[in-house]
């Protein structure tokens, strides 16, 4: 039997509004300990990761994320001692302002 292994994935997006002039980002951060292929897994804990990461974001901002604007992106595996049955997940959700610097008043010498 192999040894069980920590896995560990982020799945994130940034998008902005150019009307109300923000940009919006969301970090999703997943652990979990499993054993087997590691392509396999890594695949299996993607596809789970993507469905999660598209209902937090709906659930808090109203707005379906589509696949192909998701970022996902691996540690390296690391040996633990157990398996575990769930994932461990943190959120981030950070949303920024874009304001225009007002212009200077140009001055005439007269």
């Amino acid at each position: 039997m192999s040894r069980p292994y920590m896995a560990r994935m982020t799945i994130s997006t940034r998008s902005s509004n150019s009307k109300e002039r923000t940009a919006f980002g969301t970090d999703l951060h997943f652990r979990g300990g499993f054993r087997g292929d590691i392509r396999r897994n890594r695949r299996f804990f993607a596809e789970r990761g993507i469905r999660y990461y598209q209902w937090c974001v709906y659930a808090r901002t109203g707005v379906w994320g589509p696949f192909y604007k998701m970022i996902i992106r691996f540690e390296k595996e690391e040996p633990t001692p157990r398996i575990t049955k769930t994932a461990h997940v943190v959120g981030q959700t950070r949303l920024f302002a874009v304001v225009k610097s007002p212009r200077s008043p140009s001055v005439k010498e007269g």
